[in-house]
């Protein structure tokens, strides 16, 4: 201000560009006069007649402005009544109504923080940082030189600071509408502050029940592989599908990518005990076998399972995800059957299961009997000759196309953490449903990422993770809350680094 108006003469009516090493004062000068501190607008408004360009210029640039600032001419701000005043109209653009400012006014009045806070501002004078105990006067005091006072409330630059009685009213004003946290924090950082109120509105949103209910289905978990096989027809995967009005079950070897496909009279556990008899009658029993649930998991087949020593696996409910080499089996088989007659089926199976797969150089047929077989196509007799292969290298492809894979589906999940046996959670009944509360009951061992959880009327479910959320705690820490001196202390040494003092410059090791 002083250059400006020494040089007044000269720069009047002129634009004028003003170098400066203090960068902050280039984004100031660019913002509208009501959204900066009243302190910044004394300077804003005896600025206002001249035509200024602020750039910004590194100190060590500045070699003149430098030097003369070492021995500057103290000169005293004169205070200026009618700036004040206009000031103070500025502010009153302050989007709130008249009932509300006077209950903010009288809280404030009765606010033990805010009391403190009002009279340092007034009286313009603060203690040392050191001396604050509480989080929330510490905050004050980093925000000290945009504070004011506003007919008798404590204003943060255009915004008005909500003492702690009114907090919770101002929270559910903000959140009459349920509204989302983005947009709720927008409207609040319109016309109010309080210290931690970002973590506050975070906090009500977690805890609203009609917002739990009604949010948004959860992102994509991270791909969780099955393990490689040590060989061909050592873990497998089925499923039902239904296509033209019939029911087929389909089988797939994880190793070999062998695929089965038969049709099935219905859906019962005995119609599908004997076809897997006639599957496991050419290739044997697997060592896994992995499904989903009903009638996979029915009686007759854990018997069935259990009498041929197979360890049986089922994905959680409304998660075919958990079942995905099935579900992949499953769109190969309904490709075949949509391109061809159904009768052409077993043709279009032995095509598939000679033709080599991407990435392995080898067929189903190579993989799991090795050797090719002979089709319509001519063929040179050594071809068809037994033709072993090196069984470490096949787990080797499998393993880094699986991770190839899981690179570039990853790409759009998010991690969450495991719930805890007796969490409260919110979980979906399927796909298209809102969100239901319940809790944790136990984590079903014997698959990853799967729960059993009880709603309110006691029934229990099993679940997916990517199906629940944890609900958040009621009992969240205040905004406002108070660090004794030995926790502060404790925090300061848990947050120190050791930085080199850049005040300090050592002499050349050459020129000692």
């Amino acid at each position: 201000l002083y250059s400006v108006e020494k040089f007044h003469y000269y720069i009047y009516g002129k634009q004028t560009v003003v170098h400066t090493d203090h960068k902050p004062l280039v984004a100031i000068f660019k913002k509208p006069l009501h959204e900066v501190s009243v302190r910044m607008q004394r300077m804003l408004l005896k600025l206002l007649k001249y035509d200024l360009i602020v750039k910004y210029v590194p100190g060590p640039e500045m070699h003149i402005a430098d030097c003369l600032s070492r021995n500057f001419i103290h000169v005293e701000d004169n205070y200026n009544e009618d700036l004040e005043l206009f000031v103070h109209s500025v502010g009153l653009n302050i989007p709130v109504g008249p009932n509300h400012f006077d209950k903010i006014r009288e809280a404030t009045k009765i606010d033990e923080v805010l009391s403190k806070i009002i009279s340092y501002v007034q009286n313009n004078s603060w203690p040392e940082k050191s001396e604050f105990k509480s989080l929330e006067l510490s905050t004050y005091f980093k925000l000290r030189n945009e504070l004011t006072m506003l007919d008798g409330v404590l204003c943060l630059n255009q915004k008005l600071v909500i003492p702690s009685s009114l907090r919770p009213y101002f929270l559910g004003k903000l959140h009459e509408t349920h509204s989302g946290i983005v947009k709720t924090k927008l409207n609040a950082r319109q016309s109010i502050y309080w210290p931690n109120i970002n973590q506050d509105i975070e906090n009500l949103i977690g805890t609203c029940h009609t917002c739990n209910t009604h949010r948004n289905s959860n992102p994509k978990l991270p791909m969780m592989s099955h393990d490689v096989p040590s060989g061909p027809w050592e873990i497998l995967s089925s499923d039902i599908f239904t296509f033209g009005g019939k029911d087929f079950l389909v089988i797939v070897d994880h190793f070999s990518k062998w695929l089965e496909v038969l049709e099935l009279k219905n859906k019962t556990a005995s119609e599908l005990v004997s076809k897997f008899t006639f599957v496991f009658s050419h290739f044997g029993t697997p060592k896994y076998l992995i499904s989903d649930n009903m009638p996979f998991d029915s009686l007759e087949m854990r018997k069935f399972c259990e009498e041929f020593n197979i360890v049986q696996k089922t994905s959680s409910p409304r998660y075919p995800r958990g079942n995905g080499t099935a579900e992949k089996a499953v769109g190969t088989a309904k490709a075949m059957l949509k391109k061809n007659d159904i009768k052409q089926l077993d043709m279009c199976l032995m095509n598939y299961r000679n033709t080599p797969i991407a990435g392995l150089d080898l067929s189903p047929f190579e993989l799991l009997l090795f050797r090719k077989v002979k089709n319509k196509l001519p063929i040179i007799d050594d071809l068809l000759k037994p033709k072993f292969y090196n069984v470490e290298d096949v787990q080797k492809k499998l393993r880094e196309i699986q991770l190839r894979n899981k690179f570039y589906y990853d790409r759009n999940t998010v991690d969450v953490p495991e719930c805890e046996k007796g969490e409260k959670i919110y979980f979906k009944m399927d796909k298209t449903s809102s969100w239901s509360e319940g809790n944790v009951v136990e984590n079903f061992c014997k698959v990853p990422r799967s729960y059993i959880i009880q709603d309110k009327n006691n029934n229990r479910y099993r679940r997916n993770r990517e199906h629940i959320f944890i609900a958040k705690s009621h009992n969240n820490e205040s905004s406002n809350s108070v660090v004794s001196d030995n926790d502060s202390s404790k925090n300061n040494n848990q947050n120190q680094y050791s930085f080199r003092d850049r005040m300090k410059v050592n002499r050349p090791s050459r020129y000692s």
